[in-house]
């Protein structure tokens, strides 16, 4: 910004933070879990007459996250919406995992209902006539989404909501590697992460979806814990006649030797 100041109309030229200077800073904090130094660079936007975005919203969630205080979100996006701000998907999503960071299952199946609600009303938007075309800041669930619900609910024991964010994902999305990372931590819960990962396979088989490595192998060594020799041979089957796919990435690929009924998907 520029001001003009000083006697005889001389001109000087005095920067004053915006917005992304303000968000950098309130990103700094939340590097370091600093909810109060974030909410300190929140007042001075403010008293600055600076009002924040999207991406300032998720700055101070994210610092909320990392601070240990997710319950604190809440307030803080009811503040944002009376400031103006609109969450997308990227604020929702950290408001999602704050709501299963402070215990709270049902809030957050509520808000993922919300927000694939918003992904059918923003499907045609009506601003600029052009179907198909959806809001920038549109809050449509992103895999990222669904990853983060399927994690937070399987840790709370909602296991009905994790395995129904799983199903939501496979519906629209192609799993990746944080979706498999999930499904093999969640293999280390003693009391239902076996029978839950055996459930999560057979969904994504009846999904047509590959299934990745570390997941598959995952799955196996908790098998074999609970010497589920039943369940493991009906999967060897579905591998042997393609009914189970396995995805191994390329370096993967190389380093171990699969046996022919397996198809490899890359």
């Amino acid at each position: 910004a520029v001001a003009v100041t000083g006697p005889g109309g001389r001109a000087a030229r005095r920067l004053r933070p915006n917005v992304v200077a303000y968000t950098i800073g309130c990103l700094a904090h939340a590097k370091t879990g600093d909810l109060v130094g974030a909410l300190l660079v929140l007042r001075k936007m403010r008293d600055a007459g600076v009002a924040p975005n999207e991406r300032t919203c998720a700055a101070v969630l994210e610092c909320c996250l990392k601070a240990g205080r997710p319950s604190s979100a809440m307030g803080l996006v009811e503040e944002m919406r009376a400031s103006g701000v609109r969450e997308d998907v990227v604020t929702s999503t950290l408001l999602l995992r704050c709501h299963l960071a402070a215990g709270e299952p049902a809030k957050a199946s509520r808000l993922l209902d919300e927000m694939e609600a918003s992904a059918v009303d923003g499907a045609v938007s009506a601003v600029d006539g052009q179907r198909g075309k959806r809001s920038r800041r549109s809050t449509a669930p992103n895999l990222v989404t669904y990853n983060a619900a399927l994690a937070g609910f399987a840790k709370l024991g909602a296991w009905g909501e994790a395995l129904d964010a799983l199903d939501r994902a496979a519906a629209r999305f192609a799993p990746n590697r944080e979706t498999w990372a999930a499904l093999a931590g969640i293999s280390q819960d003693r009391s239902r992460g076996h029978d839950f990962l055996h459930d999560a396979l057979r969904l994504l088989m009846r999904r047509d979806r590959a299934v990745g490595a570390k997941a598959y192998e995952a799955w196996l060594l908790a098998a074999a814990r609970a010497n589920d020799v039943d369940r493991v041979d009906a999967l060897a089957r579905a591998r042997a006649d393609g009914r189970l796919r396995i995805v191994v990435g390329e370096r993967g690929a190389r380093r171990r030797a699969l046996d022919d009924g397996v198809r490899l998907d890359t």
